[in-house]
């Protein structure tokens, strides 16, 4: 998760072992909620295959629906 929103380092340095999806996803949600909001999430998918090649990751502000932080994650060799 090089060149990251800290709130995203953050949740990757933190997610417990093994670093996979579901635990950064965890740890991410964690974060934003300590910030007062909720995680909405988009899959991107590749215009050629159309496959699934990353995830960005919002932290909406609870009352406002304004983003508090924006993370992407990508799929290990794209």
């Amino acid at each position: 998760m090089d060149n990251q929103p800290a709130p995203c380092q953050e949740a990757f340095t933190e997610a417990s072992q093994p670093k996979d999806s579901y635990h950064v996803y965890r740890s991410i949600e964690k974060i934003c909620a300590t910030a007062g909001g909720q995680i909405q999430f988009r899959i991107i998918n590749s215009e050629k295959t159309g496959e699934p090649i990353a995830v960005l990751f919002t932290c909406q502000a609870n009352n406002t629906q304004s983003p508090i932080f924006s993370c992407i994650g990508r799929r290990s060799g794209s």
